[in-house]
């Protein structure tokens, strides 16, 4: 598809961004949700897979660099306004994302060599991601208590050569997954490419989905700002957007205007006991964990509530008292109770305190300053692209749902589903611009 034959690419550079954030958003909210509601493995892995498939089939039918880092900036801001509110997590997640892939490709978006190594890169951050998020939670005894249970189980003591051996045959295959995605993502772009010449030849005419600037309809006005550049002010409007989509008990989550009010107070607290905790020290660590629960007790009482959940805290005692329990038994046979018992208060006291320290930073920020923000700081356009992304995701959310809830049965027919299914809406957004 010439793309460049109605309009510089250049200038259709935000109405891309915009769908196609707006399509990715949408698959983290619909399918991404499902699978952590059914407590599917390796969900991470396996959205991180999806993504990487589905950005760099970005890139081939889009090829303009810096394209596909905006996309992933929409993509993580229709993630902060989710109805769960603002999730540090996936929103970080998607934002390294989408930066790798970027990196990744700027060789060339239809190299060989180039997606594999963005999607090599991509999916080994992912999981690099999750072993740093237990060692946020745990700390070092929980690295030492996986060591520990690896030698008794293997009855092998753990040396650098093992260690290091296990670590790269574990990035090896990473790699060898990463290269998959990253050729399927390429593939899957030269198809939708061909499938658009197709159309384009027979002379049908594309369906704008809800942006077709037509008539009077509202969206119009949205489409036509996001392609020129110019600012929105429909701020309130993508609120009401955002705040109706989700269909579930869960509801929007509404800003703490205390928290707020005092989050400038209460970051010097935060940042200093946040050093003391990672000191390895348990009497220290206990004691950062008083000062900063007495602040969060002055400034932000609503998150003393919210971090009241009885199987996160569940999961993590029983984890904490397992890997003290293995720390304790020595390879001889003898057990130091003390060292063990030591271990699990750490790790009880960091997770308590970590877990109060997310659930304070995903409050600070009201969702109304995401959509002001890149006025701010001089990217009217982007602000335009999020808006057209708002408006247009009501109706995909819906498609996107019915696709996820008519999958057929069986692991090959899901992978082959979700390929032509991709492929369809890969086409149709396209087409829309």
């Amino acid at each position: 598809m010439d793309m460049g034959r109605t309009m510089p690419q250049r200038e259709k550079f935000w109405s891309y961004v915009a769908v196609f954030g707006m399509l990715w958003g949408g698959l983290e909210l619909t399918l991404g949700t499902f699978l952590h509601v059914l407590h599917v493995p390796k969900t991470g892995l396996i959205m991180t897979a999806l993504s990487v498939v589905l950005l760099i089939a970005q890139r081939n039918i889009f090829p303009v660099r810096g394209s596909t880092l905006a996309v992933g900036v929409v993509a993580a801001c229709i993630k902060c306004l989710s109805p769960g509110g603002i999730i540090l997590g996936p929103v970080v997640g998607i934002l390294s994302e989408a930066l790798l892939l970027e990196l990744g490709l700027l060789l060339g978006s239809r190299n060989v060599v180039s997606v594999s190594v963005a999607g090599s890169l991509a999916l080994i951050f992912s999981q690099l991601q999750s072993v740093f998020k237990i060692w946020i939670y745990y700390g070092q005894d929980f690295i030492d208590g996986l060591v520990r249970a690896i030698e008794k189980f293997f009855s092998v003591p753990m040396t650098a050569t093992l260690g290091w051996g296990v670590l790269l045959g574990f990035l090896g295959i990473i790699c060898g997954l990463g290269v998959l995605t990253g050729l399927t993502g390429r593939s899957l772009g030269r198809r939708v490419n061909a499938r658009l010449k197709e159309l384009e030849s027979s002379g049908e005419s594309p369906e704008c989905l809800e942006c077709a600037c037509e008539g009077e309809d509202p969206k119009a006005d949205l489409c036509t700002e996001a392609t020129n550049g110019g600012e929105s002010g429909g701020v309130s409007a993508s609120m009401n957007v955002i705040s109706g989509i989700s269909t579930g008990k869960r509801k929007q989550r509404q800003p703490d205007e205390q928290i707020i009010r005092t989050r400038f107070f209460l970051l010097p607290a935060a940042l200093a006991t946040l050093i003391a905790q990672f000191s390895g020290e348990l009497w220290l660590s206990s004691l950062a964990l008083a000062v900063w629960l007495s602040a969060l007790f002055i400034g932000g009482r609503s998150v003393l509530k919210s971090i009241w959940w009885p199987k996160f805290w569940a999961l993590t005692i029983g984890v904490s008292l397992v890997c003290g329990l293995i720390l304790a038994w020595n390879l001889d046979g003898t057990w130091e109770w003390m060292t063990g018992l030591e271990a699990s208060a750490r790790m009880i006291v960091r997770g308590l305190y970590v877990f109060s320290l997310i659930s304070w930073g995903t409050r600070c920020v009201r969702t109304e300053e995401f959509l002001t923000l890149w006025k701010r700081i001089h990217l009217a356009e982007l602000g335009a692209a999020l808006e057209t992304a708002y408006s247009l995701l009501p109706e995909w959310l819906e498609r996107l749902n019915k696709l996820v809830k008519s999958r057929p049965g069986g692991v090959r027919n899901n992978l082959r589903y979700a390929y032509d299914s991709l492929l369809d809406c890969l086409v149709d957004a396209s087409r829309s611009v």
